[in-house]
């Protein structure tokens, strides 16, 4: 079965449909969520519809993807700060990293859930998520699509042996670079059903190992240096 095929299939699956109705009970609690400089820049400027879209998408997580989330916007937020970003580009990391999971609401539950290492089918299902996740971002519109090129490209890696695209360096938005070195460091630190929680310690020499391989050296380099002064919230 093509990839493609295989993703409009995990999209439309029941699960996500039934998520979605129960996005418009979660309004008010997923703007709470956004930090007081995002709500004050960019929810005035939303229309109805993009805010509903905004439910949908986040009530679309399980509740330990939801916090992943909320976990990795803040960090990605304070190193795309850290890097000189324009604030509206941090503001867009921010949206991007609370969405960078939202494909893997239509990954069914038992490859997610899954206690050991996936075979091949089920990776490649799993690695179907940047995909998904850009389509619904497309269909989403409005400010989604300025976010959908970074959903996209975060399991990219420097070395060009990520996916979905296969890019490499700077091909890469700079955004979705600093969204995997961060991604991976909360995945790392946090509890996973396939993986035993590292300590901060460990990630931080898991990252430095991948500079300049899995992870854009400069981004790890600001990220390390923000984590070992104590400058991001961990």
């Amino acid at each position: 079965m093509q990839v493609d095929s295989l993703a409009m299939q995990c999209l439309t699956r029941g699960r996500l449909q039934q998520k979605m109705k129960e996005a418009f009970q979660r309004i008010q609690s997923t703007l709470e969520a956004f930090p007081s400089s995002f709500v004050a820049d960019w929810l005035p400027n939303l229309s109805a519809c993009e805010v509903a879209a905004l439910q949908i998408l986040v009530s679309a997580y399980d509740h330990g993807t939801s916090e992943h989330a909320l976990r990795t916007a803040g960090l990605v937020a304070a190193v795309a700060g850290q890097m000189q970003c324009a604030q509206e580009e941090v503001a867009l990391s921010y949206l991007a990293a609370l969405l960078h999971d939202i494909g893997k609401a239509a990954i069914p539950e038992p490859i997610l859930c899954k206690p050991g290492p996936l075979d091949e089918q089920e990776r490649k299902i799993m690695q179907l998520h940047p995909k998904i996740g850009r389509h619904m971002l497309v269909l989403a519109g409005g400010i989604f699509a300025a976010v959908e090129p970074i959903v996209v490209a975060h399991h990219e890696r420097w070395d060009g042996e990520g996916y979905p695209a296969g890019l490499a360096g700077e091909d890469i938005p700079l955004l979705a670079r600093i969204l995997a070195v961060v991604d991976s460091f909360d995945a790392m630190t946090s509890p996973r059903v396939y993986q035993q929680r590292r300590t901060m310690a460990e990630a931080r020499y898991e990252l430095l190992l991948g500079a300049g391989h899995q992870y854009d050296p400069r981004v790890v380099a600001v990220f390390v240096a923000l984590l070992d002064t104590g400058h991001i919230p961990c």
